[in-house]
C-alpha cells in the first residue's frame, strides 16, 4: 500500500466532514487508506464518520489519549509506506497527496516533506521553523520577533524572513499535514507519547534529523489549516500545552540548565504580554480577545512559577 493517512480527531465534527471530502477527492488515483481516531468525541463526530464516510477505518477513544498517543495507535495498525498526519481542521487541496508522494519517491534521502499551508483567507501560515533554543526564546520573550520578522537573525526561528515560495530543507515542520516514511519511523520509533499535544511534532523532527534524515518543504503542495477557528475556542488550553510541550522538549534535548533559562525567559514574556494587554483592555481595544489573552498568558505565568509544566 503507498499511503496511509491519518486524522486524530476531537469534536471537530464539521471540520472533520471537510477535512475527509478533501481527501476523498485527493485519493482518487492513489492505493491508499484514511484512518481516523476519534479522541472521546461528544459532539456525534463518530455517527458522522460511520454515516458519511463508511471507507473509513475508524478507532475510536473513550477519553481524550493526546495527539501523539492517538497517532500513534493508528501508525501501529496502518500499512501504508508513506504516513500522513493530517489534522481535522485542515483541507488539502488539488493534487497535494500526490506532489508530497513524488518528493519522497523522488528524494530517498528524506524522512519528511510537509505542503505550504494557509490560512482560511488562503495568506501564509508559518508552519515551517528552526528549532527551539535560549536565542529563539529570548527574541519571542522580549517581543523582537515580533517587532523585526524580517531580519535575518531575529526572523530565523519562524522563518518569517524567507518568502516560503521554494522547496527547503528546514528543521521541523507542523504536525498539521506532514508525510513521513515508513522506513524513518521504523528506525527513529513513533511520536512522544509524553506530550499531549503541540510540540510533538518539533521532538519528531529534531529526532528524525538527528537521524540523518531531512525534514523538507514544499510550497507546491498546499492545505488549507483552519488554525485560528479551532485556538479561539480554548486558547488557555492551546497555551499551556504549547508550552508544556516545550518545557518537554528543553528538558529532553537540552537538559536541566538549559530548561531553567528557559523557564526564566518564559515568565518574563508573560509579564511584558500581560502589560501590555492590560493597557490595551483599560484603552477598550478588542476587549472580550484581550481579556481572553490576558487570562491565558497569566495562566502560563502561574504554572511556569510553580513548575506545573
Amino acid at each position: 500500500m503507498e499511503l496511509s493517512l491519518i486524522v486524530v480527531n476531537w469534536n471537530a465534527r464539521e471540520l472533520l466532514k471537510k477535512c475527509l471530502r478533501s481527501i476523498q477527492k485527493n485519493m482518487i488515483q492513489i492505493d491508499g487508506e484514511v484512518l481516523v481516531v476519534d479522541n472521546g468525541s461528544g459532539d456525534g463526530s463518530i455517527e458522522m464518520v460511520k454515516r458519511e464516510f463508511p471507507w473509513v477505518r475508524l478507532l475510536t477513544n473513550k477519553e481524550n489519549v493526546g495527539f501523539a498517543r492517538a497517532n500513534n495507535q493508528a501508525i501501529r495498525v496502518s500499512e501504508g509506506r508513506y504516513i500522513l498526519l493530517l489534522n481535522p481542521d485542515a483541507v488539502l487541496r488539488r493534487g497535494a497527496l500526490d506532489k508530497m508522494i513524488e518528493h519522497l519517491e523522488a528524494h530517498p534521502e528524506a524522512g519528511i516533506v510537509a505542503p505550504k499551508l494557509l490560512n482560511a483567507d488562503s495568506s501564509l501560515q508559518f508552519s515551517c521553523q528552526s528549532f527551539p533554543s535560549l536565542r529563539t526564546e529570548f527574541f519571542h520573550s522580549t517581543l523582537l520577533q515580533e517587532l523585526f520578522p524580517k531580519n535575518r537573525i531575529i526572523g530565523s526561528y519562524r522563518m518569517t524572513n524567507w518568502d516560503h515560495n521554494s522547496i527547503r530543507e528546514v528543521d521541523w515542520v507542523s504536525g498539521a499535514c506532514m508525510m513521513v516514511r515508513r522506513e524513518t519511523i521504523d528506525e527513529v520509533g513513533l511520536l512522544d507519547e509524553s506530550i499531549f499535544m503541540y510540540a510533538e511534532d518539533i521532538d519528531w523532527c529534531y529526532r528524525i534529523k538527528n537521524a540523518g534524515w531531512k525534514i523538507c518543504y514544499l510550497p507546491q503542495a498546499k492545505v488549507i489549516h483552519y488554525q485560528s477557528e479551532i485556538a479561539k475556542t480554548n486558547l488557555a488550553r492551546m497555551l499551556v500545552n504549547s508550552y508544556g510541550g516545550l518545557y518537554h522538549f528543553f528538558r529532553k534535548h537540552y537538559g536541566q540548565q538549559a530548561t531553567m533559562i528557559f523557564r526564566w525567559l518564559v515568565i518574563n514574556g508573560m509579564i511584558i504580554r500581560i502589560v501590555i494587554r492590560f493597557f490595551q483592555y483599560i484603552m477598550g481595544y478588542r476587549r472580550e480577545r484581550t481579556r481572553h489573552l490576558v487570562g491565558a498568558y497569566g495562566r502560563v505565568l502561574v504554572m511556569s512559577i510553580f513548575h506545573l509544566l
